[in-house]
């Protein structure tokens, strides 16, 4: 296997910054990475590294990185990303073709930190072997989160915090691709072997498959050697992964297939029966649910497969534009889905959906009236579909910087007191909700004039944004590198729980209420199951096993009923009669409204 020049990441939360240069300087077990010890139990000292240490004056890196988290009063909770480890792995090769040594890559490693991670502290380390003894030279970066001087802005920074002294490192997809194409650019002039990083192999792997695939071979020999001892050819030497399979499978469908339809048709045809084998029985004993990641908790599936006998194969998705895709490509036929309001609804007009024998359900009765009432926006007489988690679409905001009657209006969010301070959704639909609310507009509205004078008050907003975020929100308000976030009420909760100083409210002209919700595939081939697998969900103990896992808000009854009182009362989780009346849910927009609102989101983001 050829190895050429790659680039990685891995952030940390571990606070012992020695940690990182201990594994860089010892040897490790690449499977367990516990330090490696001789017969004395020493540790055994990793042969032929190069190190250097960066902005770090006369301390080690590990001390001085503690002296400045304490200074500047960052990196001091668990779920803080204390640090943030980059490697550069040149191609095998370079060595004997290129004149590649240890003490070359150590110079471009420090002149690569130097270049791209100004103001950070930061350890430089270049080992000589690759984990699996490819020869590839390999350079480790790894630096402290927090910049400790201020920066000019730099190439793959997006907002102004990012120069600051005080604030902390982010890798985003943006900044991974401008180092991905630094690492081009560097093997191209220094004539090393390269690959394009930006758009990868078909046939890449990941990390993790990588591993499975390297344990599973392991596992596998060793299986077989007391066979091969005594003469017998074992009937398996390769091990294969699940994806490997499926790729293989693929590829077989796209040599004999002419035309889609024969593709598809061989393609379930395959997926078929290794379904039934990944389920670990024959006929219908099986369920294929596709849900969001974390959403479910794994004790709640174990359950469901010891008391029923029917396996659960789980696949899983980002968003529902993302479900939607996955669903609607017909490779693998679904019996469970959950997603998001307006998506069940144009699931439904479409008639991919199918009703629910509600009669037969033990659990039902535990749904809260006022969900069902609320999910008939979507689904009327709620016949295709069972609610699962709620919430509400909201400011979070930093008490220590903005005080509670600030934030009773949308207009907070357009505040030049807190410039360069507020973090907006990286959605289309939930960013126009202040501005259409603030306006007196519906969010559901189709009307161009409507969207046209929203996107104008985003427009004005612009300058005011640290940041358009998803998955970034609760890590920056909880470091407090924001006052103000547009976040979902289950982020607020989440961030609430890791500071203090955070807090969440919904303002008064109202805003959106999300339900997430359970159906059932028009051509699920397991509809018996599936309904027996939703009722389920709808059981007291199965429901707070998923609350506390997920910890949104649920509309089981029973559960609620069941809460501890501060719980309960918790406004953040579950939001009072008044805000929830004043809420509405999505509704699935018309084609053209759709892509007004995808060209309004383009002219936004390109002012």
């Amino acid at each position: 296997m050829k190895l050429l020049a790659t680039f990685k990441h891995i952030s940390s939360k571990n606070a012992d910054y020695g940690a990182a240069e201990a594994y860089l300087t010892f040897e490790h077990d690449e499977f367990t990475m516990k330090p490696t010890l001789d017969e004395n139990g020493r540790l055994v000292p990793r042969e032929g590294y190069r190190l250097a240490t960066l902005n770090c004056g006369e301390e080690d890196f590990a001390v001085a990185c503690l002296r400045s988290n304490l200074r500047y009063g960052k990196n001091q909770k668990r779920e803080d990303v204390k640090s943030h480890h980059y490697i550069i792995s040149f191609d095998p090769r370079d060595g004997t073709d290129n004149g590649l040594t240890v003490d070359k890559a150590q110079s471009l490693g420090e002149e690569f930190c130097n270049e791209h991670f100004p103001g950070h502290q930061a350890i430089v380390c270049t080992h000589p072997d690759g984990h699996n003894h490819s020869g590839n030279i390999h350079v480790h970066i790894v630096i402290n989160s927090l910049r400790i001087e201020a920066v000019p802005l730099l190439p793959y920074m997006d907002r102004p915090a990012d120069t600051k002294d005080g604030c902390k490192h982010r890798c985003t997809d943006a900044a991974m691709e401008y180092f991905k194409s630094e690492v081009m650019e560097m093997c191209h002039r220094e004539n090393l072997y390269q690959i394009d990083l930006l758009h990868g192999s078909k046939n890449r792997v990941t990390e993790r498959e990588y591993w499975a695939q390297k344990k599973g071979q392991l596992a596998l020999d060793k299986a077989n050697a007391p066979m091969i001892a005594d003469g017998i050819t074992p009937r398996q030497t390769k091990f294969e992964t699940d994806k490997q399979r499926l790729r293989q499978t693929i590829r077989k469908a796209l040599a004999r297939a002419g035309r889609f339809d024969a593709f598809a048709a061989l393609l379930l045809s395959a997926c078929g029966s290794a379904d039934t084998d990944t389920a670990g029985s024959s006929g219908d004993n099986f369920l294929v649910v596709l849900n969001y990641g974390k959403y479910l908790d794994s004790s709640a599936i174990k359950m469901f497969e010891q008391e029923t006998g029917i396996k659960i194969k789980l696949e899983e998705y980002e968003s529902p534009e993302e479900m939607y895709t996955k669903f609607s490509a017909g490779s693998i036929s679904y019996d469970v889905v959950r997603t998001s309001d307006y998506m069940v609804e144009r699931l439904i007009h479409e008639g991919k959906v199918a009703p629910i024998d509600f009669s037969s359900f033990s659990y039902y009765k535990n749904l809260d009236p006022a969900i069902l009432a609320a999910a008939e926006v979507f689904d009327p007489q709620n016949q295709y579909s069972m609610p699962y988690f709620y919430g509400t679409l909201g400011i979070l905001y930093n008490t220590t910087m903005v005080s509670e009657e600030e934030t009773e209006s949308w207009n907070i969010l357009w505040d030049d007191r807190y410039r360069d301070t507020i973090i907006m959704q990286n959605s289309v639909r939930d960013s126009f909700v202040p501005a259409l609310r603030l306006l007196g507009r519906d969010i559901n509205t189709e009307d161009e004039t409507d969207l046209r004078d929203a996107l104008s008050l985003l427009v004005e907003q612009k300058p005011l944004i640290y940041a358009y975020y998803v998955d970034e929100t609760a890590d920056e308000m909880i470091a407090g590198n924001a006052a103000l976030a547009l976040v979902y009420s289950g982020e607020a909760a989440t961030a609430m729980e890791s500071n203090a100083d955070l807090s969440y409210t919904v303002p008064k002209e109202g805003s959106n209420l999300w339900i997430d919700s359970w159906f059932i595939p028009a051509d699920s081939t397991h509809k018996e199951n599936a309904e027996k697998f939703l009722d389920f969900l709808g059981r007291e103990d199965v429901a707070m096993l998923n609350f506390d896992y997920v910890c949104y808000a649920t509309p089981n009854q029973a559960v609620v009923d069941a809460l501890d009182e501060d719980t309960r009362n918790d406004t953040t989780i579950f939001p009072p009669d008044d805000v929830f009346a004043n809420c509405t849910v999505y509704k699935q927009l018309g084609s053209d409204t759709t892509e007004l609102y995808s060209y309004l989101w383009k002219t936004l983001k390109s002012e």
